[in-house]
Formats: structure tokens, sequence, C-alpha cells
């Protein structure tokens, strides 16, 4: 793994201090006892632009109990150079910089969509044929937990089909449907 371009500027909260960084005054978030960029840190990265691509808030994501598993997931699929530029990139420069990236928009995007529809929709045609096709970048469901627990369904409001059965004769209760005001 080569994560050595992370710096540690503007890093959240007080994760350079849990790692150990904060004293060392070197620029990179490298761990003094392995030479390379702690999981913690990354994770803080992935999560806060995971939070911003989502427009739900980090315990929000955390609640679904997929953080993990999509961190892992993306930086899989992707790979660790890719995952670690992406990652750099938003630490940079923000989301928008991500978003207005020809590189990495679109896997901005699919982590979104992955946080909503719990699905990794293979990288389009023009970003493989640009930057090369990652060996698991594939369409398919991260797993059915991830399904259940998708933030699809928090936004619409509803139990995710086959699964939170809601209870027995709620079906006659009318739908909360949010209301509008003039």
């Amino acid at each position: 793994m080569d994560y050595s371009k992370i710096t540690r500027r503007g890093v959240v909260g007080g994760v350079a201090a849990t790692v150990g960084l904060a004293a060392t005054g070197s620029s990179d978030l490298v761990s003094p006892a392995h030479g390379a960029v702690d999981d913690t840190v990354l994770r803080e990265y992935f999560m806060n632009l995971s939070a911003e691509g989502t427009g739900f808030s980090r315990a929000d994501l955390d609640a679904t109990a997929q953080s993990v598993v999509y961190f892992d997931s993306v930086r899989n699929i992707i790979g660790d150079a890719v995952f670690g530029e992406l990652l750099q990139l938003y630490h940079d420069g923000g989301f928008d910089a991500v978003l207005n990236s020809k590189k990495y928009g679109p896997i901005a995007r699919n982590i979104t969509k992955l946080w909503y529809a719990a699905t990794w929709e293979q990288l389009p045609r023009e970003w493989r044929d640009a930057y090369g096709s990652p060996p698991n970048d594939k369409t398919f469901v991260i797993s059915s937990d991830a399904y259940t627990t998708g933030l699809l369904w928090a936004a619409i409001g509803v139990n995710p089909p086959g699964a939170n059965a809601p209870g027995f004769g709620t079906w006659s209760d009318p739908p909360n449907i949010p209301t509008q005001t003039p």
C-alpha cells in the first residue's frame, strides 16, 4: 500500500493524536511503527467523503453497520493506489474537487450509490478505457445485510421490501407522507 502522498493537513477531529502523528512533525500520515498510513485516518476521510456525498450524518452512516464493509470493498475494488489518491484529493480539495475530477468523480458517485442501494456499479466504459479495468470492478450487491440498511429506505421513509416488516395490520394505516406548507 502506498498512501505516502496523504498529508495530515486538515485531519478531522483528534485523529492525528489518536494515531500518534501529531507530535512527529511529519507532513505525511505515515505510522512511525509500520511506515504506512493508519487505516483509522483513511476511514475518517472515507466516512467524511461518504457523509458529504450522501447528505446523511456520520452517525446515520455508522448506524447502518456497513462502514467497514464499504471501506474495505471500495478499496478492494479500485485498488490501494487509486483509493489513496481519491482520499488525498478529497482531503486536499474537498468533495467538489472529487466530483469534478474525471478520474475520481465516477468513483465518488459509486460510493454514494453504494450507501443508498448497497450496490457497486461497474465504473463507466469511458473510465475503464482511460484508467484501466480493476479486476473486481463489476456490478454487484455488497451483501443482503447492506441491502436492508441502505439509505434509500430511510430517504423515502419506507422499509426495504422483504425485510424489516412494520408489523401486522399496518397496511391499514395511512402512509406517512410529509406534507408541504404553501
